[in-house]
């Protein structure tokens, strides 16, 4: 779960303009973390941000491309544990050719996710949210 700082940054990114569009996995291999999701989702949303489900099965990559001139690529996510406590290692790179690969990476796997619905994100029932709201009491020691 991204932190309220990195939360803030990208509220901040969408205000001057840019465009942030981010590719989250349908379903990850942990549910609890699926649920807490759904909690921030539709706060960046309506923030203006472009979210994307992937669907085909579960999506591990991390990446980032900042205005076709940069990349970020590893296995951190971006959250305090990968941050601080995980031993994870990230790729920085202004190589165009890699950008232009990973761009095309990226658009492929666009192409087979589908938009978030806010509309169906509202109408998720009352027990998930209940759950959502636990779940979040506890996102640091999940």
């Amino acid at each position: 779960m991204p932190s309220f700082r990195i939360r803030r940054a990208i509220y901040k990114a969408v205000k001057r303009g840019v465009k942030v569009t981010l590719i989250l996995p349908y379903t990850s291999d942990l549910i609890i973390m699926d649920i807490i999701r759904n909690r921030y989702i539709a706060r960046l949303y309506r923030k203006g941000v472009m979210i994307y489900f992937y669907m085909p099965r579960v999506l591990h990559t991390k990446l980032m491309i900042i205005d076709d001139s940069f990349f970020i690529l590893g296995s951190s996510n971006l959250d305090y544990r990968s941050f601080i406590h995980q031993c994870e290692i990230n790729l920085f790179g202004k190589n165009k050719k890699i950008i232009k690969r990973l761009t095309e990476y990226f658009n492929e796997t666009l192409k087979q996710s589908k938009p978030f619905s806010y509309t169906g994100w509202k109408k998720r029932r009352s027990i998930i949210k209940i759950i959502e709201k636990v779940l979040y009491l506890f996102r640091r020691y999940l």
